[in-house]
């Protein structure tokens, strides 16, 4: 996937890179069959606004599931010329750039639920 760049404005009145993914992932919604299916953020942190890391949960009917990792670049610009100022790249295991911190996220999640991908 590509990058998305927004201005502040459509950032939902969140302050941070951080606040605004944390909320992005952040959702619950009932499907059709009546099953409530939801995501929450366990842990999180963007240093320096360069690079957002996640514990993320699953939740069905408000019961914990799997959690996993999530990470994504992110562009802070204030001083934007186009107005652009925040933007984010979520990243995959099979996909570049690849990010050399990753140790960051995997120290976040759960021990006893972490699977692991070796990056080559």
């Amino acid at each position: 996937m590509g990058w998305l760049f927004m201005p502040f404005s459509s950032m939902g009145g969140h302050k941070s890179a951080k606040a605004y993914l944390d909320a992005q992932l952040t959702c619950e919604r009932t499907q059709e069959d009546g099953i409530k299916r939801g995501l929450r953020v366990l842990a999180s942190s963007c240093p320096r606004n360069r690079t957002y890391y996640a514990a993320a949960q699953e939740l069905v009917d408000d019961v914990p599931g799997n959690v996993f990792a999530v990470v994504c670049l992110v562009r802070w610009n204030p001083r934007s010329s186009d107005g652009h100022q925040f933007g984010y790249k979520d990243l995959s295991e099979n996909m570049g750039p690849y990010e050399s911190d990753m140790e960051r996220a995997w120290s976040i999640i759960p021990v006893t639920r972490v699977h692991k991908t070796v990056f080559a």
